[in-house]
């Protein structure tokens, strides 16, 4: 003879506990940048390979300004940006 099924076990139920809650990630930095001190200011951009811009900043955005040198319009990535001068006077 076979034996008889055995019964299932059923865990008594406990009382629910509150889920903890998910810790918050820090909110992350805001990128500080300068172009709002850039705009409209006339400087002069010195690039890595040693080559100077001078003119006006006209525009900015993540990766690139626009700079108004005398009749020319320049863009310039800022990743090949070693310094940039404001000159408080236009030369």
């Amino acid at each position: 003879m076979s034996k008889p099924l055995a019964k299932p076990q059923v865990k008594p139920q406990q009382p629910s506990q509150p889920r903890p809650q998910p810790q918050q990630q820090p909110q992350k930095r805001q990128r500080v940048d300068f172009d709002s001190e850039l705009l409209g200011r006339y400087v002069s951009i010195k690039m890595l390979d040693g080559s100077i811009i001078q003119g006006t900043v006209t525009d900015c955005t993540r990766f690139w300004l626009r700079v108004l040198s005398g009749e020319k319009v320049v863009f310039v990535h800022k990743a090949a940006i070693v310094w940039i001068e404001v000159s408080a006077v236009k030369k």
